[in-house]
């Protein structure tokens, strides 16, 4: 499993956080699932697929389009807007677990 390492920074104290790449684990799209606000309807995390479809050269219709579109078909710029996503989707995620912890 390999891990990458991300800075969230969005409450006054810093945190390190170590999470698996998602492209190699499955289990952290399920705690994502479980913990994610409102995952079913959300927008950025269809955006983190279509990201992870471009990533993975599984383009289909909406990534394909994605990829032409907004990045130019630059997998380059694709992979660093999938990192970030990423980030994004797991901070939400580790903040919904703490939320569901507290109660």
């Amino acid at each position: 499993m390999s891990l990458h390492k991300y800075h969230i920074n969005r409450i006054k104290e810093e945190a390190e956080i170590y999470a698996p790449d998602p492209r190699q684990d499955n289990r952290v799209w399920e705690f994502v699932e479980k913990y994610y606000p409102k995952y079913y309807y959300c927008n950025e995390i269809m955006r983190n697929d279509d990201l992870c479809k471009i990533v993975n050269g599984e383009l289909d219709g909406d990534a394909e389009k994605m990829f032409t579109q907004e990045f130019g078909e630059n997998l380059e710029l694709a992979t660093a807007a999938f990192d970030q996503c990423c980030k994004y989707v797991y901070e939400r995620a580790i903040v919904g677990y703490q939320r569901e912890q507290r109660g």
